[in-house]
């Protein structure tokens, strides 16, 4: 029992971490309920572009971003455009 509880505790703490990298758009479409397809079906956009957006690869134009906290709203999520797309460190020290 105790090996099996120690699996689970660090089971427990990778997730943990996982999660606290997620981008807040990750958090925020799969807290709607919506897989990265069925986003981007709803935004006229492909699933590898919401992939792309949420791995920090490519940023969205700020009127992709509206659209996706629009369709995240629609869909029964009440987030803000400052909660699915924080200012980074980085855009903070350029302003």
């Amino acid at each position: 029992m105790t090996l099996a509880r120690n699996y689970y505790n660090m089971y427990s703490v990778a997730v943990d971490r996982m999660e606290a990298h997620m981008s807040a758009l990750t958090n925020a479409r799969k807290k709607a309920g919506l897989t990265q397809r069925d986003l981007a079906d709803r935004l006229g956009l492909t699933q590898g572009a919401i992939a792309h957006y949420e791995a920090d690869r490519r940023v969205p134009r700020l009127d992709i971003c509206r659209r996706i906290v629009s369709a995240l709203n629609d869909h029964g999520l009440e987030c803000t455009l400052e909660e699915v797309f924080p200012e980074t460190g980085q855009q903070k020290r350029a302003a």
